[in-house]
């Protein structure tokens, strides 16, 4: 059986692989030591050829987990990986986890046709809350609607900080589990995510230094860039989506229910979008899409990120 799974939200695709890993351990006596993980650091071709042609080491099967090796390929080896996935047997299981897939070479069409595919898309606002929902119930805390709207505004579309802060929130709410707006204002920091409006806010008034000094800021902090790049597309696709809609001339009161948005999202974005174009919007959107690929492969990453303030 073959794996492929990309996107840019690897919460999902890391639980997904979870489960996978320990179906595979629990159904196999040897499950440990015929597990195999190659990823950019350590991916050679031979490696994976031993990988995948290799018989299993004191068992019936074995689990190859490649991770983000498919932009260390050169465009010569694709046909090589190509005839190596061919090799895999019923006896292996194959995860080829990639981040976001840029175009279609041939060895990602290979994996598309000859793979159980999946990818992940960050999840949309209603996605989101309701994702929320579940966890919130997993560590039996209560939420009224309103306070979901404001932890999953807090915390963006990152599921991994959103699943942190409900754990530290299960952690401080020891007897009474019913969520507080005083308890999310206590617990879960929202600094960065609203610093992320006056970002948006200096680009669109052409104050890259600002911008450029907040970037500075945040890696001095030691903010993980691309958690970064996360909420700046968390934004820039909200403007999107506000952009066009306010093209069709839909009245403002409106907007949350067609965007699903919440409405103080709504109010700080609205004041943004007056300086973009709506092609201007969506060329700023592509681009972030190359960033956030940048940032988890370069050895600079916040580099890429001033490099795009900088060319916008």
């Amino acid at each position: 059986m073959i794996y492929f799974l990309y996107g840019q939200d690897q919460y999902q695709i890391s639980k997904k692989v979870e489960v996978l890993k320990e179906n595979f351990i629990s159904n196999n006596p040897h499950g440990k030591l015929n597990l195999i993980g190659l990823d950019e650091e350590n991916f050679n071709l031979d490696k994976a050829r031993e990988a995948l042609a290799s018989k299993p080491f004191f068992g019936q099967s074995k689990l190859v987990i490649f991770r983000n090796i498919l932009p260390s390929l050169k465009k010569e080896e694709h046909e090589t990986m190509i005839k190596l996935i061919a090799l895999v047997e019923s006896n292996t299981t194959a995860i080829f986890w990639e981040t976001e897939i840029k175009g279609q070479s041939k060895i990602v069409k290979n994996l598309k046709k000859e793979a159980k595919t999946f990818k992940a898309d960050p999840l949309k606002p209603w996605e989101l809350k309701d994702y929320a929902n579940k966890k919130l119930l997993e560590f039996s805390l209560e939420a009224s609607s309103q306070i979901v709207d404001t932890l999953t505004f807090k915390t963006g579309p990152d599921l991994f900080r959103l699943e942190s802060e409900i754990k530290k929130l299960s952690d401080y709410k020891k007897s009474d589990r019913v969520l507080t707006k005083e308890d999310l204002d206590l617990l879960v920091n929202s600094e960065v995510e609203e610093s992320i409006f006056d970002f948006v806010e200096n680009i669109a008034k052409k104050k890259k230094g600002a911008a450029l000094l907040f970037l500075k800021e945040e890696m001095q902090k030691g903010t993980k860039a691309p958690y970064l790049v996360s909420m700046i597309s968390y934004q820039f696709r909200n403007m999107l989506i506000l952009k066009d809609l306010a093209e069709t001339n839909l009245p403002e009161n409106q907007l949350a229910s067609k965007a699903a948005l919440h409405p103080f999202v709504i109010k700080k974005t609205m004041a943004l979008i007056t300086h973009f174009s709506l092609p201007e919007l969506k060329s700023i959107y592509r681009q972030i899409l190359i960033l956030d690929l940048e940032t988890k492969t370069k050895a600079e990453p916040f580099a890429a990120i001033e490099n795009f303030v900088l060319n916008i």
